[in-house]
């Protein structure tokens, strides 16, 4: 070695040890004797980078290629120089230039890759990275960084490949477990993912898109505390992270904290203005705040910077949860008719109406008003305008049947875990067993609670779909099943658009939510005679069918022994309380002065309402009636939701309960007739408001249902005000609702009406 390279050498030496100035002083003497060593600029020019002096960093090395354009080194480094200031064009055109003269210069390959993944350009990073890693087989972190591109292009089974080896190198690589974490996720193995996350958050605390991952998948399964901590705890490494703020917004709405839910929106959509995701997310906060113009407003923002047809349909129908007047509910009405009939006349284009148009109108159904007109032009839009829609099962397009004695059934829902659906449904799947059919449970990932168990112990199969709708048409299909019951349609986005799929030969929907579908590949409407009105098919674009028994089938509640009293409920013992329990998005306008008359003739009454989680509605409803209840106000309590053993001995004591006539309730409605306490209706024109009704017609027992408003208010006061009155109705009510469960003969009538369908 010559003794300039000795000096040189020397230099770097020192670099390594610290002595910085030292070693710049050698290097400087260095080039003023040998102005033409190469070497010697670029060594100066990396001590500049080192400084932080890169505009200096970079006039040095580029005096290092003018005297040595052919190593690979100098084009490198500048690139690394470039990156620092942030100019990842020339950054880039530097790493390429150094592997024209070194096409295997494992920097240069491993900087590209790493640029390149950073910029999300994943089929140019595999070829660079799977470069390096055939010169580096030993590198776990380039096969970490393969794995990450693989995955990205959608090369699964390669990336969990590459992922795998690098484990062998090296377990403890944090963003390994990251990545095998993701592709169990994509793959929607939950248990998988969570351990893969667990174990990346174990060895790298501060990795903070595991945690946020972790977070995705606990939320996905309902556990929305657990959720939070871990969004909040990849904040607390990464506060300008925008997925975390917008992933922690959508489980704070789970929650119920809407107002917080809206800034972490916000903040995402501050982060990274150009992603749409958030944006549509906060507009349908917004609207369930409200907040109409301005949900509005969030979509027109949304619209300028991602066009999108199904978005323009969702901005189209948007309804507020909480209304304050019955004059606001039918301007909403007619705006929403308007934007269907203009929308109808438009030829629209949905790729992905499942993550653009979900489920609209939902709270439309509290409005006590036909519903089809509305839902079947939507159907229709959607039909036309969505291709992934349009499925059909290929056993269904087939000319032979297999149908044998043993029909194959299956029930789908989003709800089969601690929901009422779970409840209304977990028995008649039981049951149906009994009746000659073979019962097929179609669920989406969701918590294994006791009511999740307790569905799958009910039927004969139990399939778990994924939340994509090509993906669990085909798994249904492949089912081959012989009919198909939604035991709810428009509650949720997910079933709702798969409906319209041809999955079963027969197709019905059970009235779990008790509206039409709209949509024409739904065959039945199941329902009750009791329940319905003479007319009453007008109202379905299903063929409705009018059971003798009601279409539910529910076990009767039963008291602990060791009963509470009212002042456990911190209630007194003269006055009369009358119970509404139903959600706040239950009350209607109209029935306010229902209650304001209730209280105004018994002055002894109390009203008790229940608080929603969502701390807004509650406002909002304590304001209108702040209003419209002002004179009697006082006599108006809000509780907190209590457990629901808690709550079964809470409606025993209330001395009259109160339906909601625009939409009456459902498992609320059952069970308090069950435990025999006085349940008022008022029956409306649609089954919806007819549910209460139709177990009175049941039971054979009238001196509970009101002709009109005036009578609903006299009924109330008379039953809730007079000991001797509430007592012999209620033991009347105790008496006759066994129709409602011992002696129901709903599934034997459900099960000879799917026979005779499918022969049909």
């Amino acid at each position: 070695m010559d003794p300039i390279s000795q000096r040189l050498q020397q230099a770097i030496s020192s670099i390594h040890n610290g002595q910085v100035v030292q070693a710049e002083a050698e290097i400087q003497a260095v080039t003023r004797e040998a102005p033409g060593r190469a070497d010697a600029w670029g060594l100066l020019g990396l001590v500049a980078h080192q400084r932080g002096q890169h505009a200096q960093a970079i006039e040095l090395i580029q005096r290092a290629i003018t005297l040595d354009s052919n190593t690979a080194a100098f084009h490198s480094n500048l690139g690394i120089v470039y990156a620092s200031t942030g100019d990842r064009v020339r950054e880039e055109a530097c790493y390429r230039r150094a592997l024209q003269c070194a096409p295997n210069d494992l920097a240069s390959l491993t900087n590209l890759g790493t640029l390149l993944c950073e910029a999300e350009r994943w089929p140019e990073a595999v070829d660079i990275l799977a470069r390096a890693t055939q010169l580096d087989p030993t590198s776990a972190q380039w096969h970490s960084l393969l794995g990450d591109a693989l995955r990205q292009t959608n090369r699964v089974d390669e990336a969990r490949a590459v992922y795998q080896r690098a484990l062998i190198l090296d377990p403890n690589l944090a963003a390994v477990h990251n990545g095998l974490g993701l592709l169990a996720h994509q793959a929607f193995d939950l248990a998988q993912a969570e351990q893969h996350y667990r174990r990346a958050v174990q060895l790298s605390p501060e990795l903070y898109v595991a945690q946020s991952n972790l977070g995705n998948v606990l939320a996905q399964r309902g556990e929305w505390l657990a959720a939070v901590s871990c969004y909040r705890a990849a904040l607390a490494q990464a506060p300008q992270f925008p997925e975390a703020h917008a992933n922690l917004a959508n489980v704070l709405g789970e929650l119920g904290q809407l107002d917080e839910a809206v800034a972490e929106y916000r903040q995402a959509i501050r982060l990274r203005p150009q992603d749409p995701g958030p944006y549509a997310s906060l507009a349908e906060t917004l609207v369930e705040l409200g907040e109409i113009a301005e949900a509005t407003r969030v979509y027109d923002q949304l619209l300028a910077i991602a066009p999108n047809d199904g978005v323009r349909l969702r901005a189209a129908l948007c309804l507020p949860a909480v209304t304050r007047t019955t004059d606001e509910i039918h301007r909403h009405r007619q705006r929403i008719a308007e934007n269907l009939a203009r929308l109808s006349r438009e030829s629209l284009r949905i790729e992905q109406p499942l993550e653009t148009v979900g489920a609209p109108l939902f709270f439309a159904a509290y409005h006590g008003e036909n519903e089809r007109p509305a839902r079947q032009t939507l159907a229709e839009i959607l039909r036309r305008s969505s291709p992934v829609l349009n499925y059909v099962a290929p056993h269904v397009q087939s000319a032979r049947h297999t149908t044998g004695d043993r029909p194959r059934v299956g029930f789908i829902s989003r709800f089969f875990q601690n929901h009422s659906i779970a409840r209304h449904y977990t028995t008649t799947l039981r049951d149906l067993k009994q009746h000659g059919c073979e019962v097929v449970v179609i669920r989406t990932p969701g918590p294994e609670d006791d009511s999740a168990r307790e569905i799958a112990a009910a039927a004969d199969r139990v399939v778990t779909v994924p939340l994509e709708l090509a993906a669990a048409q085909a798994a249904i299909a492949a089912e081959q099943l012989d009919a198909l019951c939604y035991t709810d349609i428009g509650m949720d986005p997910f079933t709702y658009l798969l409906a319209f799929s041809r999955l079963a030969r027969v197709q019905c929907v059970l009235p779990g939510h008790p509206v039409t579908s709209g949509i024409n590949t739904i065959d039945y409407f199941i329902s009750n005679d009791d329940c319905e009105s003479l007319d009453a098919q007008a109202a379905y674009t299903e063929r409705l069918v009018r059971l003798k028994s009601l279409p539910t089938s529910h076990v009767r509640p039963q008291l602990p022994a060791l009963r509470k009293t009212k002042r456990d409920f911190g209630w007194d013992d003269t006055s009369h309380y009358y119970v509404c329990a139903q959600p706040l998005f239950k009350l209607h306008p109209g029935f306010d002065r229902v209650l304001h008359d209730i209280l105004q003739a018994d002055p002894q009454g109390r009203l008790i309402l229940f608080r929603d989680h969502r701390e807004r509605w509650n406002r909002l409803v304590e304001q209108r009636l702040n209003e419209s209840l002002s004179a009697v106000r006082n006599r108006v309590t809000f509780m907190a939701r209590v457990q629901p053993v808690d709550f079964w001995q809470l409606v025993s004591l209330a001395d009259v309960m109160l339906d909601t006539p625009h939409f009456n309730g459902g498992t609320t409605t059952t069970q308090t007739l069950g435990i025999g306490t006085p349940l008022v209706t008022l029956p409306g024109a649609y089954l919806c408001g007819r549910v209460t009704y139709g177990c009175y017609r049941r039971m054979g027992v009238f001196d509970a249902i009101a002709e009109n408003e005036a009578d609903y208010v006299a009924r109330a006061v008379r039953i809730g005000s007079d000991r001797a009155v509430r007592n012999a109705l209620a033991e009347q009510i105790r008496l006759k609702s066994r129709v409602l469960f011992e002696e129901n003969t709903f599934v034997a009538e459900l099960a000879a009406f799917l026979q005779q369908a499918l022969r049909g």
